[in-house]
Formats: structure tokens, C-alpha cells, sequence
């Protein structure tokens, strides 16, 4: 990678950003190139496979991920906190196949409100991954969301366990959502510009009634008829979106043959189940629909959530969609 390389994709950041990764280099010693982006994403963060040099003169190849800091999310314990608990938790197999380590504890610049996290993958090189984002390889995604069922559920959550109480459906909500839902939250903010009170059941949308999630995620009176659940609990990454997952292929491309998690500032040792494959579904989900109109958006989710929806009558454009989300049921 010439430096002339290095230096366009460094400009092409925010400014923010720059500010911050020119501070860490002035604090710490450590000089970066930017070799790739990985991805982008819509939630402020930017993976990039990098190259850095310290005084000693040893060279690195890392990952590294440039995260707008929300205090919501990165409070105590620390990112690095969280993911070194992740690792002492995970078995042993999955840990050495699935994870990263730390290549460098995580660095806060608190003026330009950024946090960069430097990963490696020890005794492996990690230029080979990219992330999930910047497929879109309808084979891939398919593959991936088959491993983030299988892999993820009967693997590193092997030694799940059954909940000795029963549950109610929206106490496993708020505990998935946890500050999400909350009066200072981004999704109040989203109902908010359908409606005057977010606690409300229902509301309206392009002259249709929907109920509103908001409102039952807050209100148990809502819900009617609703049954007490056997909950089950155990690892959950917490973040599970399309930058958050690397892959790496064969060198046909043909394979992927290696899945790799990253940034586990949310993660939770002791979390009901299914979290992550439904937060990976909605960051596809999200990511998929970005161009398309209310209207469409409104009329598919309503097909996903009906019962038995025959093929035929799922829009062409959002087949894809429906395959991803079918491949990934049918490894439970």
C-alpha cells in the first residue's frame, strides 16, 4: 500500500475522526496507515485494516474500529473490560476460531468524542477479513446468517441454561432493549414524528393503524392473554451488526472459511437468548430497505409477520430478504 493510498482514505473521514487518530499518534507513539476500509456503517463506525509502527520500529497489520461514543453504550465496565470478559468466558475452541484479541487497549480521544479499538488476531494474519457490510453476495449472507444461528447458539452458548422463573414476553424486551427504550432514546425520537405520545398503543402510519413497539416495549398493560415464557440464558454479543462480523474467504473466493466477532462493548454474560440473531436481522433489514419508500417498507414487514406469507406474493426486489431470513430459521 503506497502512502499516497494511505492518506486519500484518511482524508476521506470525518473530521472528527482524523482529530482523534492524530491524537492517539501523538500520545502514544504510534504511527498509522490506513491500508483498507473494511465497511462504513449507519451507526457512526468505520472498520479499517491498518498498519502501524511504534519507536521500537515493529510493524503491525490490526483492525481498527473508529466508534462514535455514545455514553448510553460505553459506560462501566470499559470496551476492553467487557471484551476480556467475553474471552475468559467463551470456550476454548470457539474463542481461538471466532474472536480477536485486544492489540492495544482502547483509546477514548473525550474532545472529538471517539473511541478506537485495535484488534489482532493472534499467530494469524487478519488482512484477509472484511466485513459482512461490504458483501453482498446473496450466497454469503445466507452462509452468514446460517452460522450466526448455528455457530453462535450451539457452539459458544453450549452450556446454556433454562431460567428457574418464568418470564413474561416484555420483560425479555426490556432487558434485550435495556436504554434503547428509554425517554432519551434514538427509537422515541423515530415514533415521535408519528405521533405525540410514544406510550401509546397504537399508531398511525401513511393512513394505516400499527400498534406501536415503543408502547409495548414500556407497558405491560398492553399486552393481553400473554403467556409466562421458560426463558433461556447465556452469552450475548450485544452488537451484533453487519460491521461487527468479518468474514474471510477462500482463495477462490468459493468458501468462507473463517468467522471472526469484534467489539464487544455490550456484551453480557448473562442474557436471554436471540438477542443477536434478531439485532443481526434488523441491521441487514435496515441496511437492505435504506431506498425504499414507507409504504413498501410497511407492506414487507407485514408479510414477514404473518403466518405462512406464500412466496409469489413477496415482491421481487424483497426476495432476498425473505432467503436470508429463511436460511437463517431453518438451522434451529
Amino acid at each position: 500500500m503506497t502512502r499516497s493510498k494511505s492518506k486519500n482514505f484518511f482524508r476521506l473521514l470525518p473530521e472528527a475522526h482524523r482529530a482523534a487518530i492524530a491524537e492517539f499518534e501523538a500520545t502514544q507513539g504510534i504511527k498509522i496507515q490506513m491500508a483498507r476500509p473494511l465497511k462504513g456503517g449507519r451507526s457512526g463506525s468505520y472498520v479499517y485494516h491498518t498498519t502501524w509502527d511504534n519507536s521500537s520500529r515493529s510493524l503491525k497489520t490490526l483492525i481498527m474500529k473508529i466508534s462514535e461514543v455514545n455514553h448510553n453504550n460505553y459506560g462501566e465496565p470499559s470496551e476492553d473490560d467487557r471484551h476480556t470478559r467475553a474471552l475468559e468466558d467463551s470456550p476454548s475452541d470457539f474463542r481461538r476460531d471466532h474472536m480477536v484479541d485486544l492489540a492495544h487497549p482502547s483509546y477514548h480521544s473525550i474532545q472529538n468524542g471517539i473511541l478506537l479499538i485495535f484488534y489482532e488476531i493472534a499467530g494469524k494474519s487478519i488482512s484477509g477479513f472484511n466485513a459482512i457490510s461490504s458483501h453482498d453476495s446473496l450466497r454469503d449472507l445466507e452462509r452468514v446468517f446460517r452460522w450466526s444461528h448455528d455457530t453462535l447458539l450451539k457452539k459458544w452458548n453450549a452450556a446454556t441454561k433454562l431460567t428457574s422463573k418464568l418470564y413474561y414476553p416484555i420483560e425479555l424486551i426490556q432487558s434485550w432493549l435495556g436504554y434503547r427504550i428509554g425517554s432519551d432514546g434514538y427509537i422515541e425520537k423515530i415514533v415521535q414524528q408519528y405521533m405525540s405520545d410514544p406510550n401509546r398503543s397504537r399508531l398511525e402510519i401513511k393512513n394505516e393503524i400499527l400498534p406501536n413497539p415503543l408502547g409495548y416495549a414500556r407497558q405491560s398493560n398492553f399486552w393481553q392473554h400473554d403467556h409466562q415464557l421458560v426463558a433461556i440464558k447465556s452469552f450475548v454479543h450485544g452488537d451484533l451488526n453487519l460491521n461487527n462480523l468479518l468474514i474471510q474467504h477462500s482463495g477462490d473466493e468459493e468458501k468462507i472459511v473463517a468467522y471472526r466477532l469484534i467489539d464487544f462493548a455490550l456484551y453480557q454474560a448473562d442474557q436471554f437468548l436471540f438477542y443477536d440473531q434478531s439485532y443481526l436481522k434488523l441491521s441487514y433489514f435496515i441496511e437492505y430497505v435504506q431506498n425504499e419508500s414507507l409504504d413498501s417498507i410497511i407492506s414487507f414487514i407485514s408479510q414477514l409477520a404473518a403466518y405462512q406469507v406464500p412466496p409469489q406474493q413477496i415482491p421481487a426486489r424483497f426476495v432476498p430478504v425473505r432467503s436470508v431470513f429463511s436460511a437463517a430459521q431453518k438451522s434451529l
